[in-house]
């Protein structure tokens, strides 16, 4: 496994605990490294290259960490295989099986962790979602909310994501009358009960014809989701912006709402994607894979600790 594949496509940095979970080890040359200690433990992929790398967890949450892995003999997409490495929680680390099928290709898509898969039966705004539980029965989810006044016409389902207890779908909407288009991102706490509803919680993405605000992320942990927001007129990040856990989905969050935060490097335009743990939050710059050009020639990974998010207003 080449590192600049595994640097790109999965930056991972780590979460200090006692358990490995998702944020608690990364790839490098073919090999996981936990930074609790102890030997790296290598992974023996063969003569593929790695695409896409996501640590979930297994129905035992914490204490089974699964690392999916979609590997390639070439750079043609019927040549790449998914696979789920099944690691031991306690150190040293140590491969406890593999497995290849649907499970990793769900897990690599963000629609499996815990033991619960997200689904939908269809492609359209209107569309039923459901959740499988680590059980085996299976529970249909409220509908997404079905309108807004500005926004009143509906592209369909963009993207579905379950982390934990919380499950999110998107949608994009357009504005008939200025031509505006936004992506809806909402979430739902699957524990609430059968009160549970979709909560609109941001727009990561809007676009006019003189531009467009693109987030870049989302990270996810069990207290939050931060995107960066990009810019496409001046070509830079603009804001880091959180959902916080479970605040913003039991009440719909404001222009009030203290979710806006400087970036994490100020004027940089090179941001890939970020990653995020209970104590920092981590974005990889690499103008090979940046929406802007940026000034800059390696890849790089920067860090924040404990970033002060304030009302949009302000």
């Amino acid at each position: 496994m080449e590192r600049a594949h595994a640097r790109r496509h999965a930056p991972q940095p780590r979460r200090r605990g006692v358990h490995l979970t998702e944020d608690d080890a990364e790839i490098v040359e073919g090999r996981i490294v936990d930074e609790r200690g102890g030997a790296p433990l290598s992974v023996e992929l063969g003569r593929r290259w790695v695409a896409q790398l996501r640590l979930v967890r297994g129905p035992g949450g914490p204490a089974e960490p699964l690392l999916a892995v979609r590997s390639c003999a070439s750079r043609t997409e019927k040549r790449c295989s998914d696979e789920l490495v099944a690691l031991t929680a306690g150190r040293p680390l140590q491969v406890a099986g593999r497995t290849a099928g649907i499970d990793a290709t769900a897990a690599l898509r963000g629609r499996l962790d815990s033991g619960r898969r997200l689904s939908a039966d269809g492609k359209s705004c209107a569309t039923r979602l459901s959740v499988r539980e680590a059980d085996g029965t299976r529970r249909t989810l409220p509908r997404l909310p079905g309108g807004d006044r500005e926004y009143a016409r509906c592209r369909g389902l963009s993207a579905l994501l379950i982390y934990g207890r919380y499950a999110f779908a998107s949608v994009m909407r357009e504005s008939p009358r200025h031509g505006f288009d936004a992506e809806f991102f909402y979430g739902i706490d699957l524990a609430a009960g059968p009160s549970a509803r979709w909560t609109e919680v941001a727009r990561p993405y809007r676009g006019t014809d003189g531009g467009s605000a693109i987030g870049i992320g989302p990270a996810v942990t069990d207290q939050a989701l931060y995107w960066e927001e990009y810019d496409s007129v001046e070509e830079r990040i603009f804001t880091l912006n959180q959902v916080a856990l479970p605040r913003d989905i039991e009440r719909e969050p404001t222009i009030d709402t203290p979710n806006t935060s400087e970036p994490i490097a100020p004027d940089a335009g090179e941001v890939c994607d970020i990653a995020a743990t209970d104590a920092a939050i981590y974005e990889l710059a690499n103008p090979r894979c940046a929406l802007g050009y940026g000034d800059g020639r390696s890849g790089e990974i920067r860090r924040v600790v404990n970033p002060q998010f304030r009302p949009q207003e302000d």
